[in-house]
């Protein structure tokens, strides 16, 4: 199982800088910083390519990600196999569970 979760290390000062020769980052993270609404994307695969085990996989690993997300967060779903379908805003968060659900088990008329 494969669990990615990060933040950024924060040591004083907020403001670092990393580099070599050709590049550099800076991250600036002070812990006073006001959390920032997310804009995300999914772009789901439910293809062959996906059998049983992955798209069971897919499922938990979208519903982990969502319900990471707060109130002030937008998301949107495209799921893709032969033709692309796209899962409307308008749908509301509280439907995801369902949407997902009947992507990955196959029932995809349901996401326009």
């Amino acid at each position: 199982q494969l669990v990615v979760k990060y933040d950024v290390h924060r040591e004083p000062p907020a403001l670092q800088t990393y580099g070599d020769q050709q590049d550099f980052i800076n991250f600036f993270a002070p812990d006073t910083l006001t959390q920032l609404s997310k804009y995300i994307l999914f772009i789901l695969d439910y293809s062959g390519s996906m059998a049983t085990r992955k798209t069971e996989q897919l499922k938990e690993a979208m519903m982990e990600i969502l319900s990471d997300l707060q109130p002030t967060d937008y998301f949107s779903i495209v799921i893709f196999q032969s033709e692309v379908k796209v899962w409307s805003l308008t749908d509301g968060i509280f439907m995801a569970d369902q949407i997902i659900t009947k992507a990955v088990y196959g029932n995809v008329g349901y996401i326009v």
